[in-house]
């Protein structure tokens, strides 16, 4: 303190302009512009979100459709369930996409679908039903490039 009286009045009005000075500026880098840079990151985010939202509710409005148009079944082949699943993802262009079939009970099937075309995969499903071949359950996600899902399906024979 005695440093601080030493100095003369017009030094100290210089030194406390200074410290005003210093302290807005700590205020500013400590706390207005990280919470500016947060709310930056967070308006963009929810703007991605958003526009998936929007693919969703049009791939959900696209799947009522083709859900409404399901065929009657088709004459069964007599050709197992997993082979006819392979066989017609492969004819669908789904063939690199699918990664793996499973059987789930007697009447089911288990698909693991990665980077397959959403179109591709909605027209598949639908083929489907002229085997016989029902959606039970379907679990989608959009990837990055528009137009392309991961998906996970449960598919059964239509009784």
């Amino acid at each position: 303190m005695n440093w601080l009286q030493a100095r003369s009045a017009r030094e100290r009005q210089v030194l406390a302009g200074a410290a005003l000075l210093l302290a807005a500026l700590l205020l500013y880098l400590l706390a207005w512009e990280p919470l500016a840079q947060r709310e930056h990151e967070l308006a963009a985010r929810i703007a991605q979100q958003r526009t998936q939202l929007a693919w969703l509710v049009d791939a959900a409005s696209e799947a009522r459709t083709l859900t409404r148009r399901a065929r009657v079944p088709e004459a069964q082949d007599g050709a197992s369930l997993l082979s006819v699943i392979d066989r017609s993802a492969a004819q669908a262009g789904l063939g690199a996409a699918l990664q793996r079939l499973a059987p789930e009970g007697d009447q089911g099937v288990r698909v693991w679908l990665d980077d397959a075309s959403y179109a591709a995969t909605l027209q598949w499903l639908d083929a489907l039903g002229g085997h016989g071949i029902h959606v039970v359950s379907v679990q989608m996600e959009g990837h990055a490039t528009r137009g392309r899902i991961t998906a996970r399906l449960l598919l059964g024979r239509a009784a």
